[in-house]
């Protein structure tokens, strides 16, 4: 069943070279999401930068500093800091602290993920790195 979702994603140009911003704004591999006065734009990578996102292999932008590994979603903590939903695409519940699989909502608690009645738990998600982690 995953399998097949990755593929239909994958097919529709949902996941094919692009991340996602926590807004839900998609931007290309080659740039990556900043947060603005308005929300989320994608940003060019600048060439000095191309390097190190090579080598750090992919990652997903939540801001200038921080990121998540790939296949994982940027969400806000209830403190204001950067987290990593283990899941791509994911849905940020509204407590900080769990978030849920594509196509899943959060129940009122934030404990539970519903798609049409089917309920499973909720993740919890890990801190979020930074840039300066890593040297």
């Amino acid at each position: 069943m995953m399998l097949q979702m990755e593929l239909l994603l994958l097919m529709s140009g949902l996941v094919s070279g692009s991340i996602t911003c926590p807004d839900g704004t998609m931007c290309s591999d080659h740039s990556t999401c900043c947060k603005t006065l308005n929300g989320y734009e994608c940003c060019p990578v600048p060439e000095e930068n191309l390097e190190s996102v090579t080598i750090k292999s992919s990652v997903i932008r939540c801001d200038r500093t921080h990121y998540c590994p790939d296949k994982t979603t940027c969400c806000k903590k209830s403190d204001g800091t950067w987290a990593c939903c283990p899941y791509p695409l994911a849905t940020c519940c509204q407590d900080g602290y769990h978030c849920c699989a594509f196509n899943y909502s959060c129940d009122r608690t934030s404990t539970k993920c519903n798609r049409n009645g089917l309920m499973i738990p909720s993740a919890e998600k890990e801190s979020a790195m930074t840039d300066t982690d890593n040297e």
